[in-house]
């Protein structure tokens, strides 16, 4: 199963999600069609103390099955990082929920980090490795 969810800004500073989903003819075990991550109405708002509060997150909400190849798209802004830097345990969301296999990424942050791996882009080591030496390196830091 390939998943995609769409973010994009409808206009009016709300999000949207579009979902497009492809089954492969393969059917595996029914454990793999159990939510592995799920998000419902997921916000995320910061203070700009110039402009006043900035929505960077307006409310989406997906799941993604174990088993399943998912994937985030959309244009600069739409809320790609922010909505996996929140999975991931590094930011908290302003609102709505989210888990990773069944754990809540606010209350049970430490279990959730367990469990997943993230590597930000934001990390300035990356133009002078190969993708093979940061596997590596973020692996042995766990």
């Amino acid at each position: 199963m390939l998943s995609l969810i769409w973010l994009a800004d409808g206009g009016g500073g709300e999000e949207w999600a579009y979902r497009v989903r492809i089954r492969a003819d393969h059917t595996g075990p029914q454990e793999l069609n159990a939510p592995m991550i799920e998000v419902r109405d997921l916000q995320k708002e910061y203070e700009d103390f110039q402009r006043g509060p900035h929505r960077a997150l307006g409310g989406i909400s997906f799941h993604a099955n174990a088993g399943e190849v998912f994937g985030l798209l959309g244009p600069n802004g739409a809320g790609k990082t922010t909505a996996l830097r929140i999975l991931s345990t590094v930011l908290q969301p302003s609102g709505g929920t989210a888990t990773v296999d069944k754990l809540d990424v606010v209350t049970q942050s430490d279990r959730v980090r367990h469990r997943i791996g993230f590597v930000s882009s934001g990390t300035a080591v990356y133009d002078r490795m190969t993708a093979w030496e940061m596997v590596e390196y973020f692996g042995h830091l766990y």
